[in-house]
């Protein structure tokens, strides 16, 4: 099996895409209920609290109160880029 398709890439994009598609309900599905995060801007602990945090960078970031389904705003890297990573 290569890294391409493993199973760990799959569920990245799939985490990916729901992310940047603002689906809470199917993005929350991807995370643990204990989800520590710790990064740049800040701090976080639980899924909900990350969650949150994520999907309000995501909103500030584009201006807008939601993104197209084909957008990669709330990501780095895109689902479609992330078996080239």
């Amino acid at each position: 099996m290569s890294i391409t398709n493993s199973p760990s890439v799959e569920t990245y994009k799939a985490y990916a895409e729901a992310l940047n598609a603002l689906d809470i309900d199917r993005t929350r599905t991807y995370l643990h209920d204990d989800l520590a995060y710790q990064g740049p801007v800040g701090e976080t602990q639980g899924a909900d609290a990350y969650l949150k945090s994520a999907l309000s960078a995501c909103t500030r970031k584009s201006g807008r109160s939601s993104l197209p389904a084909t957008t990669s705003a709330c990501l780095p890297i895109s689902p479609s880029r992330a078996s080239q990573a």
